[in-house]
């Protein structure tokens, strides 16, 4: 695991380490789309990946992945605040609206009746209560979950359906920090990478800020574990990074 004290290392680093070790890769859907065959959807790809940041700052991080995604920071602060507003909120949308700030990435996977397969809002905010229930309650638990990949996506693969990328969260109350663990079964690292990390954040800052006493000024740690962190050719080529 590589352990980083500011998020633009983080980013620009794991794409240093994509280029240079990651391996061929070629599947056959992506999302809701089938693209066996299709070039632009080879991958370059990093099996379990993890990093630790020490230092989570919410605007360094936005500075960050705007940079690192080549887009306006206010793009990326617009989109961050909405999503997130969206992810832990009392009610269920499906559309929302964060994804009018980035339609060229979302518009897609939009169906017929204008919804998304799945929200992260749908599958986050009921469960927003429990965990902070549960890390008020016993601040040393090593039960604070916060699940979004449920058994039944699995009978969506093979782009029947989108299935989420995020597995879960994990929340540790420690002497020294507030550990945020993340894990996902997949990253596109030109797409999605940096508002991922983004987003990640954000959601330690808001449970650390919902605790009480001396958890709510301890520091945010993020580490990420990700099963396939992966650049597709379609992106990596007009970067000319590989």
């Amino acid at each position: 695991m590589r352990f980083y004290g500011c998020v633009k290392d983080a980013l620009f680093e794991t794409e240093r380490d994509i280029c240079e070790m990651g391996l061929n890769n070629w599947p056959q859907s992506m999302q809701n789309l089938r693209v066996e065959g299709n070039e632009n959807f080879q991958t370059k790809e990093l099996i379990g990946y993890s990093f630790r940041i020490n230092n989570t700052d919410v605007s360094e991080a936005m500075k960050a992945a705007a940079e690192f995604h080549k887009l306006s920071p206010e793009t990326v602060k617009d989109y961050c605040s909405v999503e997130i507003s969206e992810r832990v909120g009392f009610g269920v949308v499906n559309p929302g609206s964060s994804w009018t700030i980035r339609p060229e990435v979302w518009r897609q996977f939009l169906n017929a009746e204008g919804k998304f397969d799945y929200t992260y809002s749908e599958r986050m905010c009921r469960q927003i209560p429990t965990l902070l229930n549960t890390l008020i309650r016993d601040p040393g638990s090593r039960q604070g979950i916060l699940s979004i990949w449920r058994p039944s996506d699995l009978e969506n693969t093979g782009g029947k359906q989108r299935i989420p990328c995020s597995m879960y969260y994990q929340i540790l109350q420690r002497d020294e920090a507030i550990h945020v663990l993340y894990t996902m079964r997949s990253c596109d690292i030109y797409t999605h990478f940096g508002f991922d990390v983004t987003l990640a954040i954000r959601f330690g800052h808001l449970i650390r800020g919902a605790l009480e006493g001396s958890a709510s000024v301890k520091p945010v740690v993020l580490t990420m574990f990700i099963g396939s962190l992966h650049a597709y050719r379609k992106d990596y080529g007009p970067r000319g990074v590989f």
